[in-house]
């Protein structure tokens, strides 16, 4: 697909493939797409997002890695809706990921970044992002994509550093990392843990790194 930088994650909804990695602003911000299953990708150029600047452009593109994309299972009259998330902030595109705009920067309940979002996942009509260093969920409606819960902590989950240690179905999330799990039912901005940091395995056979 490209040769300057690797590619983290990956998503299908609608007939389309996306996926994303590192962003440069030398060598092009990497978002690929695919309208023919795979066979041949084009780059999506998201320039008009600019590049990230504190100061005078808190929603643009930084020069390092986004790790995490999902497909909502939405459409709209223009395609399906995707979300990618790079360090706090999300991402959306409403026609098949064709074109991006910043929808959402997450703050924990002390208005501070809480930092690297390294999973999304949908489920109950719900988006959940997993932010790696604080080890915390978050969540949202996906009929209000902009209104967030406050965190949910994990105990010692902050290690756990790709998409692939995440999934989601019938409502529920789940994390596993090592020989360790975590769950929780997730409802828009409600999420209900149930098990945090429990066993995976009582034997020593090896750890768990996907889900």
């Amino acid at each position: 697909i490209q040769s300057d930088f690797r590619l983290f994650d990956i998503a299908y909804g609608n007939s389309v493939w996306v996926a994303i990695g590192q962003m440069s602003s030398s060598k092009g911000n990497n978002v690929f797409r695919s309208t023919d299953g795979g066979s041949s990708w084009s780059e999506v150029d998201i320039s008009g997002l600019g590049q990230y600047d504190a100061s005078t452009n808190p929603t643009g593109i930084e020069n390092t890695s986004c790790y995490a994309i999902v497909y909502s299972g939405l459409t709209t009259g223009s395609g399906g809706i995707f979300y990618f998330a790079q360090r706090n902030r999300i991402y959306k595109s409403s026609d098949g990921g064709a074109t991006w705009a910043h929808r959402h920067t997450l703050l924990d309940s002390g208005s501070g970044d809480p930092g690297d979002i390294r999973g999304l996942q949908v489920t109950n009509s719900s988006l959940v992002a997993f932010i790696k260093s604080a080890g915390e969920l978050f969540s949202c409606s996906l009929s209000d994509d902009t209104d967030w819960s406050t965190e949910t902590s994990l105990t010692s989950a902050s290690g756990i550093s790709l998409n692939t240690n995440m999934a989601s179905g019938g409502g529920r999330v789940v994390l596993v990392q090592s020989q360790k799990f975590w769950a929780a039912d997730v409802n828009g901005k409600t999420i209900t843990l149930e098990h945090n940091n429990a066993d995976l395995s009582s034997d020593t056979h090896g750890n768990a790194t996907s889900v």
